[in-house]
């Protein structure tokens, strides 16, 4: 789930495969928008999603999706518009740990300068893209600390701190930027 600067609320719902967006105040009507084609999977398109696992939305209003089984990271602007993606759509990362592969993606959250942080959950580690899609960074990759074996969820405080779940070895870890 991500709350916007309006304190709208988005919910990745993972089975039907959409995001949905709710007004603010739960009242009277408080659905508002479909992200996706309820119970259809992607096309290879941004507009379908398959599984969605993650929602994030920057300062800027633009949105972030992860989805666990379409293995991908997709951009799309304050309008819904699809800006960009980051992996194959429906391509299992599985042995290609390049910067432009995921696998199995769990969670997105966005920092205050706008950098996009995806738990890439069967890579073992926290990938780090800018605004633009670009590769910027990677957090963990191996066993030991600072490293995950299956990061599933990830968030950020108002500090700039960084809480990753890592599932496998049954902790949290936090890191700031100079871990990155």
């Amino acid at each position: 789930m991500a709350v916007d600067s309006a304190e709208n609320l988005y919910v990745a719902d993972f089975v039907n495969n959409r995001v949905q967006q709710f007004d603010a105040a739960f009242i009277h009507h408080p659905y508002l928008r479909t992200y996706g084609v309820t119970g259809v999977p992607y096309l290879t398109d941004g507009d379908h999603f398959n599984s969605p696992s993650g929602v994030a939305i920057a300062t800027d209003g633009s949105m972030y999706i992860t989805e666990d089984d379409g293995h991908r990271l997709t951009k799309k602007s304050s309008g819904g518009v699809t800006l960009w993606t980051v992996g194959a759509a429906g391509v299992k990362g599985d042995w290609d740990n390049s910067n432009d592969r995921l696998d199995n993606p769990g969670d997105v959250a966005v920092n205050a300068v706008g950098q996009v942080y995806v738990a890439d959950r069967w890579h073992g580690r926290v990938q780090v893209y800018n605004s633009d899609s670009t590769y910027a960074s990677t957090i963990g990759g191996g066993i030991g600390n600072y490293e995950f074996s299956c990061p599933t969820g990830l968030t950020i405080d108002k500090n700039g701190f960084i809480y990753v779940t890592d599932c496998w070895r049954h902790r949290v870890q936090i890191f700031n930027s100079s871990h990155i």
